[in-house]
């Protein structure tokens, strides 16, 4: 028998953003974790975490994370199996921003900068092309 918690606020309203920076270090790090899995227990959580705090410190995270609506869970036996309440796409965007705020001071031609100037990064020609199409177009916007 499945028993299913639901998320009690939408969280792609325009304070999103706002809403994702209270979220900790750690809630983030969840966050991320569930969206790339789809779905995940406390024992996958704690498997994909970098230093993961104790069984019960994860636990208590997301009762947390519940009441904020930032995830929702059903019972599947005696787990329970946990969802993101908001969109992948939304909290993306959101962890990006904070990223550039965090590490390059709000600029996101530095942020390009500095991975685009990486040995690793190969880039397709297409796929430059794509990123010019899509600066010239912001640029139209403005």
């Amino acid at each position: 028998m499945f028993e299913r918690s639901d998320c009690s606020a939408s969280l792609t309203t325009p304070n999103t953003h706002d809403l994702f920076k209270k979220l900790s270090r750690r809630e983030r790090e969840i966050i991320e974790i569930i969206h790339r899995r789809h779905e995940a227990t406390v024992s996958q959580i704690i498997e994909d975490m970098e230093a993961p705090p104790t069984r019960a410190a994860v636990r208590a995270l997301m009762g947390i994370m519940e009441r904020k609506s930032y995830v929702r869970h059903t019972k599947s036996g005696r787990e329970f199996v946990y969802q993101p309440c908001v969109d992948r796409d939304v909290s993306g965007k959101t962890i990006f921003r904070n990223m550039l705020d965090n590490f390059f001071g709000g600029s996101l031609k530095n942020a390009l900068a500095s991975h685009l100037s990486e040995a690793a990064t190969d880039y397709s020609e297409n796929d430059l092309k794509e990123l010019t199409e899509i600066i010239e177009r912001s640029k139209k916007s403005q």
